[in-house]
């Protein structure tokens, strides 16, 4: 299990979803994330109205359900509202995030690693 203190991690914001969440909202569907939802889908679900700080070009957004990292992307921008951002995101080349379990701290939805808190 990757543990998010650890010093040798790759900047990333992680973000913790549950299952898919119906929203009435312009840009989205959902929220949350399921094996079954289309890239496009899924790309708007876990990547929208985080409460960070700004995030440099080229961090990692690593989506985390029950512990289980089930989606890595490079963050290409990262437009902002109200304190919240909308992540544009590529892929991400195989990272050491792949298909891991990951500890994060108790309580918020996003965990920064290896990122000014």
């Amino acid at each position: 299990m990757l543990d998010s203190n650890a010093d040798d991690l790759p900047p990333a914001v992680v973000v913790k979803v549950t299952s898919p969440q119906s929203v009435d909202e312009p840009d989205r569907r959902y929220v949350g994330w399921s094996i079954d939802m289309p890239d496009d889908v899924a790309e708007a679900a876990t990547s929208r109205w985080w409460p960070v700080p700004a995030i440099p070009q080229g961090t990692l957004l690593v989506v985390s359900l029950a512990t289980i990292v089930v989606r890595v992307r490079r963050i290409v921008g990262a437009p902002r509202t109200q304190g919240r951002a909308a992540f544009s995101t590529v892929a991400a080349e195989h990272t050491i995030y792949d298909n891991a379990r990951i500890k994060t701290r108790p309580g918020p939805v996003v965990d920064l690693i290896a990122l000014d808190r």
